[in-house]
C-alpha cells in the first residue's frame, strides 16, 4: 500500500478473471483482513484451473473513497500431470491387478503416483486407502488383494506434482465375486453296503460358476477331493451321489463340494455308520413264467406300495444274483440283497393272476404266500411248493 489519505484502509483485495483482461469489481476476488496499514501484503489465490491465463489486479477501499486499483498483471497457471486408467484384471476370487499411466507431467515433476480406493464413489488420497506406485511418467501397476467378497469397490489412479497439485484418473468400479453356498444334505441307505447322499448348491447372480460338483468322503473327518469322491455334473441346484462298497461298522465322514475357477468350496460335514442288517438276502425261484419281479412293502399301519419304495424291478434285474448250487425242483434260485426299510415285510412274487390288497392280514410267522394266504411251509401249500408265488429263507 502506498500513500493514502489515511493510515489505514477498510478493505484490501485482489480481483482476477480468466475471461476479462481488466477484472471488474464484481469478478472473482479475495479479500484480506480489514483496517490494513501501509506496506507490503500477501494474498494467496487458490483453486485456479491449471494451464490457464488469468488477469489479476489489487484494489483497496475505505469509507472516504470509492476505491483504487493496482495495475493489471497477466499470469498463467502451470499445467498439472495427466493420469489415465488403463485396465483392471481379475487374478483370483479376492485379488485384482490395477494398471494406469501418467501420460504427461505438465509443467511440473510427478513426485508420487498410485491408486486410491474405497467402498464409496470418488475415492481420494485424503479419506480413502492409498497405494503409492513410484514417481514420474509411464505405466504403473498394483495387485490389490484380500478384498471382501460380495463388495463393490471404487478405484481411481492419482498423480501429485512438486507444486502439490493432485489429479485423478477415471474411476473404475469392481464388484467382487461371491461364492456359492454348498449344503450337504441327507444320507439314506440304498443297499447293504451303499448309501445315497443328496446335496444342494445355491448362489447369487454375481457368484462364480460351479464347474464340478459332487460328494467327497473318508473314514477321517473333514474329507476333501483328495479322498474318495463321487462326481455329479456341474452348476447349481440339487443333486445326489451314490456311495458304494462301504464297510460295516465303519464311521464315514461326508461333505458336498463345488469346484470353481478359483478354488473349491465344501459343505457342512455329515457322518454315518453302516450296521449289518439282521437278514441280508431275499430268495425267490425263477419259474419259467416269470418275466417281472414285484416287490411289496408293508408298513406298521398295514399299508403297502409296489416296488422297493414303490418301484418295479425288471427280471432278472441287474441287482439280482444267481445262487450257484441252489435250485428248487430244477428251477434256479435267485436272490436280492435287502436291508431294513423300516417296514414289517418284503414279498417278491410272480404276479401270476394275483391280487394283493391293503387289507391282507400278514402273519410274519408264515413266510410263504400263495393265492391270498400265508403258509408256514411249502408242504402246507399242498402243491409241493413249486407254484408258490414267493418264499424266503
Amino acid at each position: 500500500l502506498g500513500n493514502t489519505e489515511s493510515s489505514t484502509v477498510d478493505y484490501l483485495g485482489v480481483l482476477y478473471s480468466s475471461t476479462n483482461s481488466i477484472p471488474p469489481y464484481n469478478s472473482n476476488y479475495y479479500v484480506s483482513a480489514s483496517k490494513m496499514t501501509k506496506g507490503k501484503h500477501t494474498i494467496e489465490i487458490t483453486d485456479l484451473k491449471p494451464n490457464t491465463t488469468y488477469w489479476v489486479r489489487a484494489y483497496v477501499k475505505n469509507s472516504s473513497s470509492s476505491g483504487a486499483y493496482g495495475e493489471v498483471l497477466e499470469i498463467r497457471t502451470k499445467s498439472a500431470p495427466t493420469v489415465t486408467s488403463n485396465e483392471l484384471t481379475i487374478i483370483d476370487i479376492n485379488s485384482i491387478k490395477l494398471s494406469a499411466k501418467v501420460t504427461s507431467s505438465g509443467t511440473c515433476n510427478v513426485t508420487e503416483r498410485g491408486f486410491c480406493y474405497g467402498t464409496t464413489t470418488n475415492p481420494n488420497i485424503t479419506s480413502s486407502m492409498t497405494l503409492p506406485c513410484g514417481t514420474g511418467l509411464g505405466t504403473f501397476e498394483y495387485v490389490l488383494s484380500e478384498l471382501i467378497l460380495g463388495t463393490t469397490y471404487y478405484i481411481r489412479p492419482y498423480a501429485i506434482d512438486d507444486e502439490g497439485s493432485i489429479v485423478y484418473g477415471e474411476e473404475m468400479v469392481y464388484n467382487t465375486l461371491e461364492l456359492p453356498v454348498v449344503e450337504t444334505g441327507t444320507i439314506n441307505r440304498l443297499k447293504l453296503s451303499s448309501v445315497i447322499c443328496s446335496s444342494t448348491i445355491t448362489a447369487s447372480e454375481n457368484a462364480v460358476s460351479v464347474t464340478e460338483r459332487g460328494i467327497c468322503y473318508s473314514t477321517s473327518p473333514e474329507p476333501t477331493i483328495d479322498d474318495n469322491i463321487v462326481k455329479n455334473g456341474s452348476g447349481l441346484g440339487s443333486f445326489s451321489c451314490k456311495l458304494t462298497e462301504l464297510v460295516y461298522g465303519t464311521t464315514y465322514y461326508v461333505r458336498a463340494y463345488a469346484k470353481h475357477e478359483y478354488g473349491i468350496i465344501y459343505g457342512d460335514e455329515k457322518s454315518f455308520e453302516l450296521t449289518e442288517p439282521k437278514s441280508n438276502k431275499l430268495y425267490f425261484v425263477n419259474t419259467p413264467e416269470w418275466n417281472t419281479v414285484y416287490a411289496y412293502i408293508w408298513n406298521d399301519s398295514g399299508e403297502y406300495g409296489s416296488g422297493i419304495d414303490a418301484g418295479v424291478l425288471s427280471w432278472p434285474g441287474e441287482e439280482a444274483t444267481l445262487e450257484i448250487g441252489l435250485n428248487y425242483n430244477g428251477y434256479e434260485i435267485w436272490s436280492y440283497d435287502i436291508f431294513e426299510y423300516n417296514v414289517n415285510y418284503i414279498i417278491f412274487n410272480s404276479g401270476r393272476s394275483l391280487e394283493q390288497t391293503d387289507d391282507l392280514e400278514i402273519d410274519l410267522s408264515k413266510p410263504y404266500y400263495y393265492n391270498g394266504k400265508w403258509y408256514a411251509s411249502l408242504e402246507d401249500i399242498g402243491q409241493g411248493g413249486s407254484d408258490a408265488n414267493g418264499y424266503q429263507y
